[in-house]
């Protein structure tokens, strides 16, 4: 929350969760989810480290006078120096199978991120290290191939504590691994906290028209953690070979002290707003770890670093070219990270001058007439009219309110150090691009839409990205489709795609199975041939379905913003939401109910705040529950307090019914019933049966929605009812039950209001029963078919069949359920012991017949909300009609075995 964490008594619980991380390059992580997460009930409990807080208005002073000078790395953190390592801290711990592993837990109270360095960085062959944050959120596995010169860096991630866990498989060396700093991130340049754009007004996002003749040029630029706890710029740069080698230009006073070590520094690429009007957050997953400092120069503060490893090729990025021949540009391009901001990109449209900053021969641009650059920039390349790079960002003057006066290191005076790296092939060299076409014959899949998320309805109709990778125009393809547990197919192509470009090929409606489920995509046989590149025909996209509904009640205090939930199955994520808004003001914001489906099975719930101290009680007492379709609470939480919580719950499919029925007190002569009761706000919120004496399975405890009861029309509510769902075994003995409510047209809905009934059961052949608290029930003659398609059962057309003889009263052309049984006893009787007549004459006093007595009362045969005996309308009278209307000593027997 935006309150100082001084105020705030925060605990950190790191809960048995895990949002499935996107970071999962080969370069970075190679995937996999750690043991914090899968295992935590195996595992002994964390020995941690709490670091001080750093004196944030100290580095506020300091920072008002850096932030103007882009000759120094823009600074969004503080470094704490430490000594964490194997022999000394955190806590080791052994598994069944002989793995160990070893955890400790690092807090920075009141950080926005938490980076850190691996001073020491030596792994066996198998060994894995994974970093969890206190969302659950995990970046991971690094393994020996992440190394670089022993040391790794590792990206910021959000929060104010992280947990670092490693895994050494049964029968290797320990291997060394040390902490030497921690980063304290007290800026959110990586908009963990608020949202982006901490860089002027006047700049570009890359991604607006502005940019367009510039995109191989902006794909070569990233982003640089450099030192754990500073940002500068830099770009991927062609050499003569074009063999892909990952140079990588950028500024001298950005290196650190000693200026060879650059092996923990991350590279963040493609972070880029993805609309141009707003900073919105771009991908910030495409990093790569550590460099090779190769050459550096005072003399234009240039330095040439080679990345651990060429950024994949998911990745997309462009070596930029060059121009080493010292000619004055007649316009100059930037493409930068200004203030640790998202991508721009700025514009001089006049030639530069040769002037010198510092000790450094350097372009001068004059004025920037579209954008800027700020701290952070620094590093940054410089891009002649010819779209290649004659310079890097050394320092200058110009702001978004006072533009003017750059100062870029000439590449001609750095070409001394370079050209033993860039090798020797002239004055000029263009851009290279490892994605350009190169095959005859490559398609590939790029792409995968309608079939992610959770779904409820069981069918999607997807489509899928086919892109030409290669250099002769496809006129024909085939794009097969496989659904894990579901059925599969292919979809011929034909038409005419150009080299480069794209189509959208829809699949159909597909029907899900239940479960957690992967859609699978293949392009094959471009033109009736051979694909020459099998490494990219192949996307997946992942969805989950299942029969059970759920309902997510969310009550957020006021600051939304810091509140996500998943449903998961182990690592599988069955669904998710958040952020939210917030507000003003304390308090307690309702979100509208979220519907989630599921298969079968134990999942959990977690719920996450950002800040720490979760959704209760100082800016609002939050709460949130989770409901299966028949309103029974799965979760229930109303003291959320705590980074995050976990709360396990089991799901059986629902079997979802829809019968239709008449109730003949209240219906009268028809066509509707009366909804007299709720009309004098006699229903009960909760279900009336389990008081009466009604035998539960697996029913039971109902409660009315939140403003279920104020709907009129044909869909207002006229009373609860009890429904059964029987075997066709010897007695029909009963299988499930569930309170329902029954519509003035009959319709007979659940606790919403509006959606069939559903049963825990499994799918299959059942009898349906409808009862009621004074009136006859009844039940269907023959079994019908239910499963978690809803299945209709009109008990109020006599084309319907129901058990025994003379189950339902015929009035008009409609079939009712008969009114009078007020004992009970499933008799009807209107003189003799027990009968239905006396309990009326009871409940109004007992002595005087023309008393009368409004409420909510069995004795109420008519259902209009008051019990009489005698009079017009009166609940006698009705009693005696249906035993035969003449013979007070008839009766009726109630048709249900």
């Amino acid at each position: 929350m935006t309150t100082s964490p001084n105020n705030k008594q925060r605990q950190f619980l790191l809960a048995v969760a895990c949002i499935v991380s996107a970071m999962t390059n080969a370069q970075v992580e190679h995937g996999g989810v750690p043991l914090t997460l899968l295992r935590a009930s195996a595992l002994p409990p964390i020995e941690g480290v709490t670091l001080p807080a750093p004196d944030l208005v100290a580095l506020a002073a300091e920072d008002a006078t850096n932030d103007l000078n882009k000759s120094i790395p823009y600074r969004f953190g503080f470094n704490h120096a430490v000594d964490l390592g194997l022999d000394n801290s955190g806590t080791w711990s052994t598994l069944d199978d002989g793995t160990r592993v070893w955890r400790i837990e690092v807090a920075c109270p009141g950080a926005l991120s938490v980076n850190f360095e691996f001073h020491e960085y030596q792994l066996p062959e198998g060994a894995k290290v994974f970093v969890i944050n206190g969302e659950g959120q995990h970046i991971g596995a690094f393994t020996n191939a992440n190394a670089v010169n022993g040391k790794l860096g590792v990206q910021p991630i959000a929060g104010d504590r992280i947990i670092v866990e490693y895994q050494v498989p049964p029968r290797v060396p320990v291997g060394r691994l040390r902490i030497g700093q921690v980063t304290h991130g007290y800026r959110d340049v990586f908009g963990y906290a608020r949202g982006l754009g901490d860089s002027g007004s006047c700049n570009n996002n890359v991604i607006c028209p502005e940019g367009d003749a510039w995109r191989p040029q902006i794909r070569s630029v990233a982003m640089i953690v450099v030192s754990g706890s500073g940002i500068c710029t830099g770009t991927l740069i062609n050499n003569c070979a074009q063999n892909g080698t990952p140079y990588f230009l950028t500024a001298r006073h950005c290196l650190p002290n000693p200026v060879t070590n650059v092996s923990t520094w991350v590279f963040r690429f493609n972070w880029e707003s993805p609309i141009c009007n707003q900073n919105q957050n771009g991908p910030t997953n495409q990093t790569v770890s550590g460099a090779t400092h190769l050459v550096n120069s005072a003399g234009s503060d240039v330095a040439l670093l080679q990345l651990s490893s060429a950024p994949p090729a998911g990745y997309n990025v462009f070596y930029s070219g060059w121009d080493r021949s010292g000619t004055a540009p007649t316009s100059s391009t930037a493409i930068h990270h200004p203030s640790g901001d998202i991508k721009k990109i700025s514009f001089d449209l006049n030639a530069a001058t040769t002037a010198t900053y510092g000790s450094a021969t350097c372009w001068r641009i004059g004025t920037w007439e579209d954008g800027t650059t700020e701290p952070g920039s620094s590093g940054s390349g410089l891009w002649d009219q010819n779209k290649r790079i004659i310079g890097q960002l050394y320092g200058g003057e110009a702001t978004c309110s006072n533009n003017v006066n750059d100062y870029y290191g000439k590449f001609s005076t750095s070409w001394t150090v370079l050209s033993s790296y860039l090798g020797s092939c002239g004055n000029t060299l263009d851009g290279w691009d490892p994605n350009a076409p190169s095959l005859s014959l490559d398609a590939q899949v790029t792409g995968i839409t309608g079939a992610s998320g959770n779904n409820c309805s069981g069918t999607i109709s997807p489509s899928v990205t086919v892109r030409n990778g290669g250099l002769t125009t496809l006129t024909s393809f085939q794009l097969g489709w496989s659904l894990s547990g579901g059925p599969s197919g292919n979809v011929p192509w034909s038409g005419n795609l150009a080299s480069g470009a794209s189509v959208v090929v829809p699949i159909g409606n597909v029907i899900l199975p239940s479960g957690y489920l992967t859609f699978t995509a293949t392009v094959s046989a471009p033109n009736g041939g051979t694909d020459q590149n099998l490494a990219n025909n192949t996307g997946t996209s992942n969805i989950t379905y299942g029969p059970n509904t759920l309902t997510l009640q969310l009550n957020l205090d006021r600051y939304g913003s810091e509140t996500t939930w998943v449903i998961r199955n182990g690592a599988n994520i069955m669904a998710s939401g958040g952020p939210y808004t917030t507000q003003a003001s304390n308090g307690v914001y309702p979100q509208p109910p979220i519907t989630v489906c599921v298969p079968d099975g134990c999942h959990e719930l977690v719920v996450y705040d950002s800040w720490g101290d979760g959704i209760c009680c100082a800016y609002g007492s939050g709460s949130f529950s989770l409901r299966d379709a028949q309103n029974n609470i799965l979760v229930n939480n109303t003291n959320f307090t705590t980074p995050s919580t976990t709360h396990p719950f089991c799901v059986t499919q629902s079997i979802r019914v829809s019968p239709r029925i008449f109730l003949e007190g209240p219906y009268g002569t028809g066509p509707t019933m009366s909804d007299a009761l709720r009309n004098a706000g006699l229903i009960p919120n909760g279900e009336p049966y389990t008081g009466l004496g009604f035998t539960h399975v697996g029913g039971g405890g109902e409660t009315i929605n939140a403003g279920v009861l104020s709907v009129t029309g044909t869909n207002a509510i006229v009373d609860w009812v009890f429904l059964q769902l029987r075997s066709s075994a010897t007695g029909y003995p009963v299988i499930a039950t569930r309170c329902a409510l029954v519509q003035r047209d009959g319709d007979v809905v659940g606790v919403d209001g509006t959606s069939p009934v559903a049963f825990t059961a499994a799918a299959g052949n059942y009898h349906v029963a409808v009862l009621h608290r004074n009136h006859f029930g009844m039940m269907t003659a023959t079994t019908r078919a239910l499963s978690g398609t809803t299945t209709s059962v009109d008990f109020t057309i006599a084309g319907t069949t129901t058990y025994g003889t003379e189950a339902r009263k015929t009035v008009g052309g409609a079939q009712v359920m008969w009114a009078g049984n007020c004992n009970s006893d499933n008799v009807l009787r209107y003189v003799g012991d027990p009968n239905d007549r006396d309990p009326i004459l009871v409940r109004i006093g007992g002595s005087v017949p023309t008393n009368t007595v409004p409420g909510y009362y069995r004795e109420d045969v008519n259902m209009d909300g008051v019990v009489r005996y005698v009079g017009d309308p009166n609940d006698r009278d009705p009693i005696l009609v249906n035993i035969g209307g003449t013979v007070p000593t008839n009766s009726r027997m109630q048709q249900l075995p």
